[in-house]
């Protein structure tokens, strides 16, 4: 059973970010979809939170979110637009969400994994324009890392 996403702590609590989305495979969404109206998932509870619940119902069914951070640590799943993660301060401020509930928080260009999945808030057009920059924009760094070979060799 697989449950993958951007990875998050809160109290007591590892779970992955709704925000950019996260991914179930079929057999955890069906110990989800199965669980839903149990007791322990708290099927009446109205909280906006509903990626901690989730996290919550699926551990309850065996399941804990995966870490999708790449081999470097850097993230793949993003609750923000790109240029927010790029310009995240390194010196924040230490009661912000997002530094709280991060799981080896990195920042400028560290913070975003060349194989990235997912950004939250981005519209249509802007999904395009990420997309385009990331895999087809000659002389981009991030662009020619992902193009290379297994050998190292750039394709």
């Amino acid at each position: 059973q697989s449950y993958q996403g951007r990875p998050n702590f809160q109290p007591a609590q590892y779970f992955n970010s709704g925000g950019p989305g996260y991914v179930l495979n079929r057999p955890a969404l069906r110990a989800l979809a199965a669980s839903l109206y149990k007791p322990e998932c708290k099927p009446r509870l109205r909280d906006p939170r509903e990626d901690v619940w989730v996290a919550h119902c699926l551990f309850h069914n065996g399941i804990e979110p995966q870490d999708t951070r790449d081999e470097l640590g850097r993230e793949r799943f993003h609750p923000f637009w790109p240029a927010h993660h790029l310009g995240y301060p390194a010196q924040h401020d230490p009661n912000d969400w997002y530094a709280q509930y991060s799981i080896g928080l990195k920042f400028g260009f560290e913070c975003c994994s060349t194989h990235s999945i997912a950004f939250h808030y981005l519209k249509e057009l802007d999904m395009h324009r990420v997309h385009a920059l990331v895999y087809s924009c000659p002389g981009n760094e991030l662009a020619a890392s992902s193009r290379r070979s297994k050998d190292g060799t750039r394709t």
